[in-house]
């Protein structure tokens, strides 16, 4: 005997089955096949809706007949395991549902709770967006109120700029007017100031009295030595001053609706030409000079 688990059959003559035994197995099997095909037509389809219906103890019984074998196998108790009948199979299949409808888990009251919490909330924030909730009416009605506020304060600030830009101009206009009646003034003072009778002839020197036409004349002096005081302003400064003159004005027409933003320009360059002839005659005066 050789040694080891496997057999060596180098050597040994080949060995064949017999063709005999190979067709009585074949006969077997189509034997075999014939039978169940009889058992399965057998069986109507009515029959097994029946006994579905009858009970598990009558299906498990008539499973039994049809699968106990004839002759001396049916004597003989042999258990397969890999033999599958149909009382095992309906057992598998309750089991499977039962197990299916065991492994839903059941929810907590906590659990159900937040759920019921949540949906709650969901069915509030659609509400709020639609303007339907207490809190969504009072939110507009607050962002009313502020719109009206901020309109209102507009209109405050328009006016006190126009009313700023008016106060800017008439200053200017109130100089002119106060210059070009200096000089009425000064001789009406001097009419008024000729006394009657021989008082107006003789000229008596009093130090002490003070006449209107004194004052005008310190005032006058005061005002001069104001103006020298005051630094001479550069030709940038004056480009300045009127750029800033003019800019209030055009606001003003622009804010009433009596100038456009094309009509400013165009003025502002004939301005600029203005000015340009303006200073090439003051070059050329110099440069005769």
């Amino acid at each position: 005997m050789p040694r080891g688990k496997f057999v060596n059959h180098k050597g040994r003559s080949r060995h064949f089955t017999n063709p005999e035994e190979l067709e009585e197995e074949r006969r077997k099997e189509q034997k075999k096949k014939l039978q169940k095909e009889s058992d399965s037509e057998s069986e109507s389809p009515d029959e097994e809706e029946e006994e579905s219906e009858g009970g598990d103890e009558e299906d498990e019984e008539e499973s039994e007949e049809e699968e106990k074998p004839k002759g001396v196998s049916g004597l003989i108790d042999i258990e397969n395991p890999n033999r599958v009948t149909k009382k095992t199979i309906q057992k598998v299949g309750r089991m499977s549902l039962e197990e299916g409808e065991a492994s839903k888990p059941e929810l907590t009251r906590r659990e159900q709770e937040q759920i019921q919490k949540q949906k709650a909330r969901r069915q509030y924030m659609k509400l709020h967006a639609e303007g339907k909730t207490k809190q969504a009416r009072e939110d507009l009605a607050r962002l009313a109120i502020i719109k009206q506020h901020r309109a209102e304060a507009a209109a405050r600030r328009e006016q006190e700029k126009k009313e700023s830009d008016s106060e800017s101009e008439s200053p200017d206009e109130e100089e002119e007017e106060s210059e070009g009646g200096d000089e009425e003034d000064e001789e009406e003072s001097e009419e008024e100031e000729k006394p009657k009778g021989v008082s107006g002839l003789i000229d008596i020197e009093n130090p002490n009295r003070v006449t209107k036409k004194t004052i005008q004349k310190v005032g006058r002096m005061s005002l001069e030595e104001g103006e020298a005081s005051k630094p001479e302003l550069t030709r940038r400064e004056q480009e300045q001053i009127q750029k800033q003159k003019a800019r209030r004005q055009y606001m003003k027409l622009h804010a009433e609706g009596k100038q456009s933003k094309h009509q400013h320009r165009a003025e502002a360059a004939a301005r600029r030409e203005q000015e340009k002839k303006e200073k090439e005659e003051a070059r050329k005066k110099a440069s005769n000079a």
